[in-house]
């Protein structure tokens, strides 16, 4: 939980309190337990409500003008913060500039998650608009789906769970596979041909 109020440090700058054992103060029983009952339902009013409102104030009588349009911002949103984060990073910097960056990164934060919101919907129109209600299509898709991600060695992708930087360092620092190989993409298309 980036910001949370269980990591006070951030805004007084002093380093988080630890016991004898090293353990964090607010153990992660309680970090866990605020998450589930605070902050997973609140994440799910922020999809349900931006989804909703997608659907309600663009082009709610043109569905593929709709899905267009979604599918444009979301992907090309993220390819923009993802081009953007070391700038973001380095104009942001919570140590010179803390007001800033607390200010701006949670409208990063709210851009960024409408972002995600609108990537999943416009697919959501997508896959309902164009596939066949089917099993067998589903199957083939998922299969299809799982080559594509073996290919490009991404499984790690689907099967690991989001991890959560609790720190104003790397903030704005979106980890990418590729980012540990350069040019992996063009070595892997001259391994495949």
């Amino acid at each position: 939980m980036r910001g949370s109020f269980l990591r006070l440090d951030q805004i007084t700058g002093s380093a988080r309190k630890t016991l004898a054992n090293d353990e964090p103060k607010v153990p992660d029983i309680v970090n866990n337990i605020y998450a589930a009952l605070v902050i997973g339902p609140l994440v799910i009013c922020f999809w349900r409500g931006t989804w909703n409102l997608m659907d309600m104030l663009l082009f709610p009588d043109d569905e593929v003008l709709r899905m267009f349009t979604l599918l444009v911002f979301g992907l090309g949103g993220h390819l923009f913060f993802m081009l953007l984060q070391t700038t973001l990073d380095r104009w942001l910097d919570v140590e010179v500039r803390p007001m800033s960056f607390y200010l701006l990164s949670r409208v990063y934060t709210y851009i960024y998650g409408a972002m995600c919101v609108a990537t999943w919907r416009g697919g959501w129109i997508l896959i309902d608009r164009y596939s066949p209600p089917s099993l067998v299509f589903f199957i083939e898709a998922s299969i299809v789906a799982l080559l594509l991600l073996g290919s490009v060695q991404s499984f790690c992708n689907v099967a690991g769970a989001p991890f959560v930087n609790d720190s104003p360092d790397g903030y704005f620092d979106v980890p990418t596979y590729f980012k540990s190989k350069p040019f992996y993409i063009i070595n892997r298309c001259r391994l495949v041909t």
